[in-house]
């Protein structure tokens, strides 16, 4: 994310937003970093997939490539009953890329807290 364009012009952004305010809100900081990480996103997966007819869309072929391109490893069943609940409205055969986005960030950076009870009983 360092080297892209996006990731260029939020540091600027929050550089500008600096000089003006001295602070900026949690919450505004998120959202600016969410967006530009979706865009690096899509386009890595642009990348990645080879067949995403337009950006923020994965059909089943792509949401796969992009699977296994994040090391996420799941049986072709799970695959399948995972795109089938990502789906858009109206549209069966794609799914958006930043529902990806969440599927990837709650698998990989999100996972739940090992209980201490766990911890103590091996």
């Amino acid at each position: 994310m360092q080297r892209s364009n996006h990731f260029t012009l939020f540091r600027e952004k929050l550089y500008r937003h600096s000089l003006d305010e001295k602070t900026i809100e949690l919450e505004e900081f998120l959202r600016m970093a969410m967006t530009t990480w979706q865009n690096v996103f899509d386009g890595q997966m642009q990348q990645v997939s080879k067949t995403i007819e337009i950006s923020g869309v994965l059909d089943p072929e792509g949401f796969a490539r992009c699977l296994t391109a994040n090391d996420l490893e799941f049986t072709t069943g799970e695959r399948y009953e995972l795109f089938d609940l990502m789906t858009q409205e109206g549209d069966e055969s794609v799914i958006p890329s930043k529902k990806m986005v969440q599927l990837i960030m709650e698998a990989k950076h999100l996972r739940p807290a090992v209980p201490s009870s766990t911890l103590t009983a091996s």
